[in-house]
């Protein structure tokens, strides 16, 4: 196992303590690098003046890498660590980041389910079926 790909959601901490503990342990004694990823949910550009888009969207994107580095820094995840951003649909981007890496396993949490969840399908469950790699859910909730 080489690339452990961690989707962080910077807005959860019990899970995200959660998960990132068990990446850690899953790569006990491994060389592996660890690469996190948030995904922005699409940016409702509509109430944004059109001359202010491009920099509205590059701001949400620096201040949520600097969330995601604080995260690895609280974390003490590896100095290796990557961090990246993304926006749009989560799992899509999940499973875009990981074949991108050549990642070998994907941990990622998963918040309780609830009934849309039943009928949409969660983004834990959407990776777990399209993914390239392994999924190891965590359930860091109740």
């Amino acid at each position: 196992m080489n690339v452990i790909l961690l989707p962080i959601d910077i807005a959860v901490k019990r899970e995200r303590i959660t998960a990132i503990e068990t990446a850690r342990g899953l790569s006990a004694g491994l060389n592996a690098k660890f690469i996190t990823t948030y995904v922005i949910r699409d940016i409702p550009i509509e109430h944004i003046p059109y001359e202010d888009r491009d920099g509205a969207i590059a701001r949400a994107e620096f201040e949520a890498l600097q969330s995601l580095k604080a995260v690895v820094r609280e974390h003490e995840l590896p100095d290796s660590c990557e961090c990246n951003v993304r926006q749009g649909h989560a799992a899509r981007q999940i499973i875009s980041v990981a074949a991108e890496t050549g990642a070998d396993l994907i941990v990622m949490d998963s918040h309780s389910p609830g009934l849309g969840d039943f009928l949409l399908g969660s983004v834990a469950a959407t990776v777990v079926r399209h993914a390239p790699c392994s999924v190891y859910v965590v359930r860091g909730g109740a």
